[in-house]
């Protein structure tokens, strides 16, 4: 049971020291042409 739990505490802690995740997301809707652009960290992904 020892070696079960000790991949637990590991994974645990790697989940609590790790930094939040932070991405920019900027969606852009021209209606006149209707088309619409997403950037995520100033990267266009879609349009």
């Amino acid at each position: 049971m020892h070696r079960a739990i000790s991949p637990l505490f590991a994974l645990l802690g790697g989940i609590v020291l790790a930094g939040p995740a932070v991405a920019e997301v900027s969606i852009v809707v021209d209606k006149t042409a209707q088309r619409m652009t997403v950037s995520v960290n100033g990267e266009q992904r879609y349009s």
